[in-house]
């Protein structure tokens, strides 16, 4: 999680998308050389912090957050 941040305070805030426990789509202002490694590190926090699920990885220069998307009765649609 410490490379994210770091990668976020050179280039700014971004998010990745993850579908599945895997990463899709990287949003923000990274530059295209750099998708490769940002859905690889985003992969280990999905996988660390929610492995099968579907939602974003967002990331600031001071935290990562994870959220994902509820599913079964209870969740918000």
């Amino acid at each position: 999680m410490e490379a994210l941040k770091r990668f976020a305070r050179v280039s700014g805030s971004f998010a990745v998308v993850f579908e599945e426990g895997r990463p899709v789509k990287v949003a923000g202002r990274p530059r295209p050389q750099d998708h490769a490694l940002l859905m690889e590190l985003a992969e280990e926090v999905v996988r660390a912090l929610a492995p099968g699920k579907s939602g974003l990885v967002l990331v600031s220069p001071e935290r990562v957050r994870v959220a994902y998307r509820e599913e079964g009765p209870g969740a918000a649609r």
